[in-house]
């Protein structure tokens, strides 16, 4: 008798996933400075499960310098790209890298005053500008009034930037104009030169600074 039973052969469709591989080691990352991207960064070492390479996810990446408390280190996301990318997924992860602060400049001005009565704050111009800086006269925070000389300390006071400016303030004595009458009626004038805490008498007209 004949056979009526039939083999029909069709096309299955399978979907066969890609395998995420295993960050074995994860890389290092050499220091920079605040200013300089990821890219400034070299990744070293580094392992994975399956052979491949490290790079920075986002290397135009401009990092802020990690905190000092924790020695100016902060987290960045690297991707690990396996060399057979038709069977395996890249693997994103994160790395610990050095950003300390950049060098800024500090200027200091009005150095040289004359005593007034009123207190004598140097100025303060940074590069790059804008930047917060501490300023202190022989420790202290106050602008001093007094005449004499002393020591002005500017810090910056940014997390990005670092720098410093010692230098000296000087407030001279005042000198005072005295015009009186002399002992024929005549007006007589001479400058005096005071220090301390003077007591002036007398119908003395003065002026100056």
């Amino acid at each position: 008798f004949p056979s009526h039973d039939s083999i029909l052969i069709a096309p299955v469709s399978v979907t066969v996933n890609k395998v995420t591989p295993t960050i074995l080691t994860v890389p290092t990352a050499t220091p920079i400075t605040y200013g300089q991207t990821l890219a400034d960064s070299t990744l070293m070492g580094g392992l994975g499960s399956v052979s491949g390479s490290f790079a920075w996810f986002t290397a135009d990446t401009v990092p802020n310098a990690g905190a000092a408390a924790q020695d100016f280190v902060t987290s960045q996301a690297f991707v690990f790209v396996p060399d057979d990318t038709m069977n395996y997924d890249s693997v994103i992860g994160s790395v610990q890298v050095e950003v300390s602060q950049a060098v800024a400049t500090v200027t200091l001005g009005n150095l040289s005053a004359t005593y007034d009565g009123n207190a004598k704050a140097v100025s303060v111009t940074t590069t790059p500008p804008g930047l917060l800086v501490n300023v202190t006269y022989n420790g202290q925070s106050s602008a001093p009034v007094g005449a004499g000389s002393y020591e002005v300390l500017a810090t910056i006071n940014d997390a990005n930037y670092a720098g410093t400016q010692s230098q000296l303030l000087t407030i001279n004595r005042a000198s005072l104009s005295a015009l009186g009458a002399g002992a024929l009626g005549q007006a007589n004038s001479s400058v005096i030169t005071l220090a301390g805490q003077p007591s002036i008498t007398g119908p003395f007209i003065v002026t100056g600074k």
